[in-house]
């Protein structure tokens, strides 16, 4: 109800946090949080290179509130600076200045993956650690949109020629290399200072030239036991979902060749979450805890199992994601059909068809 009324620099998040001493502890389990030993402290102030991207995130959440969308905000709309939930739960809500919509109570953080970099830097060893922006003049989003006007509506041909990466290769990632190669950088890009600071994740889209995406978007594989003992709330996936950006870089397909179209900088929706994910997660749940996973064994071998499918959620789905059936987790729960007491790995994937939704404007 105040913090909109400032500029940056004469803001509440600025008077507490232009300066600010760190003090780090070593957590060690069982021990009282009196008797836990301060190993590290540090007087902060945002580097120059941070700063620009700072302040663009802090009036990306005005913004949003003087929108009346105070209601919509989420940790990964912005890259280093979020607004994360405050309260005894993610269900505490307060009114807002321009909606009657209550929105979840929320306070300013320096991002967790942000914090885990300071603690590398400071304390670990960094020094391996690319960088990609160079300039200090430029936020994040503006250097990242400057290298890919660059490059936007060059073929896979050309930029393999370009960046002197053997013609004959045949990597799966190749669009991973040349999206390296893009931004100078020897390692991969998820890995370089700013995309590890904003907890961005690059991922690489194929579209055909029929304007279809065959691929989904899988998740890493989750572990059976974890979901039967863990609520949506308090799940990993709720909470990579609502503190990250997917960075997509899109290749359309075009007479034998996948020209380069441009990107997409995108988080899921919060109301997303809050409904389809969860009740994709829910089933899953239910599924591994009543022991009913596989349905019925095809002719063929292929086992056909209870959790949630394409067909009944138009956002996520669950199938295999193991390298092949010998694969697998423990289960909680033995399987009622089959007996089995372990499973293929199997993780959550976002459709191909609601990919097809989020990057329409490159179909």
């Amino acid at each position: 109800m105040e913090e909109y009324k400032n500029t940056f620099y004469t803001s509440h998040f600025w008077y507490k946090n232009n300066k600010i001493q760190i003090i780090w502890y070593l957590f060690e389990p069982g021990i009282s949080k009196k008797d836990l030993k301060v190993t590290h402290e540090k007087l902060f102030t945002f580097p120059e290179e941070d700063l620009p991207t700072i302040i663009n995130d802090w009036e990306t959440i005005i913004n949003k509130i003087k929108e009346g969308k105070a209601h919509e905000l989420s940790e990964a709309d912005t890259m280093y600076l979020g607004a994360c939930t405050k309260g005894t739960n993610g269900q505490t809500v307060r009114i807002q200045p321009f909606s009657d919509i209550k929105a979840k109570q929320r306070a300013f953080c320096l991002k967790q993956s942000y914090m885990t970099v300071l603690v590398r830097k400071y304390i670990g060893n960094y020094s391996d650690v690319e960088r990609i922006l160079k300039n200090t003049k430029y936020t994040f989003t503006e250097f990242v949109d400057n290298v890919i006007d660059k490059y936007k509506n060059k073929s896979q041909k050309e930029l393999i020629q370009e960046f002197n990466i053997d013609p004959n290769t045949t990597a799966k990632n190749l669009n991973g290399m040349i999206v390296a190669r893009m931004f100078n950088v020897k390692s991969k890009l998820k890995e370089t200072d700013e995309f590890l600071k904003a907890k961005i994740v690059p991922k690489t889209i194929r579209v055909e030239e029929n304007g279809t995406i065959k691929e989904s978007m899988s998740f890493p594989y989750f572990s059976f036991t974890d979901i039967a003992n863990t609520d949506f709330e308090n799940s990993k996936l709720k909470e990579e979902l609502e503190t990250t950006k997917y960075m997509f870089f899109v290749f359309k397909k075009s007479k034998n060749d996948y020209v380069f179209k441009g990107i997409k900088l995108w988080n899921m929706p919060e109301n997303l979450i809050e409904t389809n994910v969860k009740s994709m997660y829910n089933k899953t749940k239910d599924v591994i805890l009543s022991g009913n996973i596989v349905k019925f064994i095809r002719e063929d071998g292929r086992r056909i199992t209870n959790f949630p499918g394409m067909k009944e959620n138009k956002v996520c789905h669950v199938r295999p994601h193991g390298q092949d059936s010998d694969d697998v987790l423990p289960l909680p729960v033995k399987d009622k059909f089959t007996g089995l007491t372990e499973y293929t790995k199997h993780c959550f994937w976002i459709n191909n068809k609601y990919l097809e939704e989020i990057l329409k404007e490159f179909i």
